[in-house]
């Protein structure tokens, strides 16, 4: 009897590990996706900034070459079917949990937003920073991409 007894705990055991399992998994899936930051051109800095000045390392070839790209232009990366856009700038750039913005039109934190296409497919998407190179840095293990400069309308 007590064999039976174990038999019948053990299977009530495991039905109700399995059923924890599945609710947990049930969980997982409800979860909300993560919300994508929103950028804020401030009305003080839109059409103040015509292009940026941006070197692309490439670390296999120990060569570098600068481009000076308009805001919302593009260039590609020679050799690949690599293309780099410069979706914004900002000057003073600040962030919080809901957008990204520029706290006022003086460049006291440059940042410029690219967007990394590899032929249709966007591969990366984030800040690259004047004063602070190595920060959110575009990860490849040949290119590396950078802000020199920035240039105002005039």
């Amino acid at each position: 009897m007590d064999k039976r007894l174990l038999i019948v705990f053990c299977i009530l055991m495991s039905l109700l590990i399995s059923a924890c399992g599945e609710q947990e998994a049930k969980v997982e899936e409800t979860k909300p996706a993560p919300k994508e930051t929103v950028v804020v051109v401030p009305d003080s800095v839109v059409g103040q900034w015509k292009s940026v000045k941006i070197a692309l390392h490439d670390q296999q070839q120990e060569t570098e070459n600068i481009y000076q790209v308009d805001i919302g232009g593009s260039f590609q990366i020679p050799g690949s079917k690599m293309r780099v856009k410069v979706e914004s700038f900002m000057p003073a750039f600040a962030v919080n949990s809901e957008r990204a913005t520029s706290a006022s039109n003086q460049l006291t934190n440059p940042a410029v937003q690219i967007v990394v296409n590899d032929g249709e497919q966007e591969i990366h998407r984030d800040w690259v920073f004047g004063l602070y190179p190595d920060r959110h840095q575009f990860v490849d293990p040949r290119y590396k991409i950078l802000l020199l400069d920035y240039k105002a309308q005039r």
